[in-house]
């Protein structure tokens, strides 16, 4: 109901609380909700992990694109938030390969150390018979 709000516009880190009475800043605490692009994130992804608790990445498709600045800067932010939620609409194409991507920076686990391309397998492999279709095999589909 009397939620503080503020979404981050500039790449550039500036501070999200008051320093001093002379200071204009935004807030006298930090705001309950932040909104950020994923462009944005990259520049303030050390920042947010400090404070998150619970982040939700709309258009969570993006995730799916291990290596970029985008994927990384989410996949920090997600390690260190209690809570994580994924919104898309748009259907996650390649079969499980994409999936997993995106599954792997939301879900909860302790590291593991495992061949990506094996997990990857599993995943597609799981995903392939719950919905009913053949599953791959290690050298391709």
């Amino acid at each position: 109901p009397h939620l503080q709000v503020h979404a981050i516009k500039k790449g550039k880190l500036y501070p999200l609380v008051k320093r001093s009475k002379r200071q204009r800043s935004l807030f006298d605490r930090l705001p309950d909700v932040i909104v950020i692009s994923y462009f944005t994130l990259r520049t303030w992804a050390e920042t947010l992990a400090e404070i998150v608790r619970l982040v939700v990445f709309e258009e969570c498709q993006q995730l799916a694109r291990p290596g970029s600045g985008i994927h990384t800067a989410c996949t920090h932010i997600a390690s260190k938030a209690t809570h994580r939620l994924g919104l898309s609409a748009t259907p996650i194409r390649n079969y499980g390969c994409e999936c997993f991507r995106v599954v792997d920076v939301l879900q909860v686990r302790p590291v593991t150390i495992v061949r990506i391309e094996h997990a990857e397998l599993a995943f597609e492999t799981a995903l392939s018979r719950a919905i009913g279709i053949a599953a791959p095999t290690e050298g391709g589909s």
